[in-house]
């Protein structure tokens, strides 16, 4: 079963990268993940990201890195958890439709 591994944020690949293609297939992917292992949360890599880039990260570009290794939004990562029986932190800000890394740890 799927479960919830990793606060993430995903940032778009360049047009100029992404139209190299090897054997005729794209060679780089639309979108590089960044993620670290918990207790990390998103801020403690976006605004680290947006020094070294000079690029900011989007909310629909923050989310997280699941047991498979793919990147979902932080909506896809609720329903992820809930239906892993991942345990959720009981806090006053807590989303109904989101997942935040303060949900999990």
């Amino acid at each position: 079963m799927e479960t919830i591994v990793a606060a993430a944020i995903r940032v778009r690949v360049s047009d100029e990268f992404r139209k190299i293609e090897w054997k005729g297939k794209p060679f780089f992917p639309e979108f590089l993940t960044i993620s670290a292992p918990p207790p990390m949360r998103h801020g403690q890599m976006m605004h680290p990201f947006a020094e070294i880039s000079g690029h900011r990260t989007a909310p629909d570009d923050q989310g997280f890195l699941t047991s498979t290794g793919r990147f979902v939004s932080r909506e896809h990562a609720l329903k992820i958890a809930v239906a892993a029986g991942q345990p959720l932190i009981d806090h006053p800000s807590r989303c109904p439709r989101r997942l935040y890394s303060e949900d999990l740890w």
